[in-house]
């Protein structure tokens, strides 16, 4: 049973209302019961992380990434809303006393001249992608172009 922290892996479709922006103005939809992490890194100033269930056991976790991100493991291609993106993605367990089945996917998508990561991280013992998070992940929308005439 799922508690209001949210399902690990979503079952509902994107809803407009549960878009989370981060200050440079990139966003993305989470599912409901969702929230920010409480951590931070040095990567706070472009990064968002969203994390599902008691645990939490899922993230969705978008970045704006610089020149100095290797991207060589991105070798799938994938769709973003018609925007060409590389993709990576990787299934391992992890031992130790509980070990539990980890599931990464991601994604690295060029916006004019912004590089972007969207990531979707799960221990609920995934083997592939679930339809549902591919909405999600397909919510993301960059920030706002900036015209260089207006400035």
């Amino acid at each position: 049973m799922a508690s209001d922290r949210g399902k690990p892996i979503p079952e509902s479709k994107p809803n407009e209302a549960n878009r989370k922006f981060h200050e440079n103005g990139m966003s993305i939809i989470v599912p409901p019961g969702w929230r920010r992490a409480r951590w931070h890194t040095e990567r706070d100033a472009n990064e968002l992380i969203f994390v599902g269930g008691d645990s939490p056991t899922s993230f969705f976790e978008v970045e704006l990434v610089d020149d100095s991100f290797d991207a060589s493991r991105y070798r799938m291609n994938w769709d973003l809303n018609g925007q060409a993106a590389a993709a990576y993605q990787e299934t391992y367990s992890r031992g130790g006393r509980f070990g539990r089945k980890y599931f990464l996917f991601e994604i690295v998508v060029g916006f004019e001249d912004r590089r972007f990561r969207i990531a979707y991280k799960s221990q609920e013992g995934l083997d592939q992608l679930p339809p549902s998070v591919v909405a999600y992940l397909k919510s993301f929308l960059p920030p706002p172009a900036v015209n260089q005439e207006e400035i």
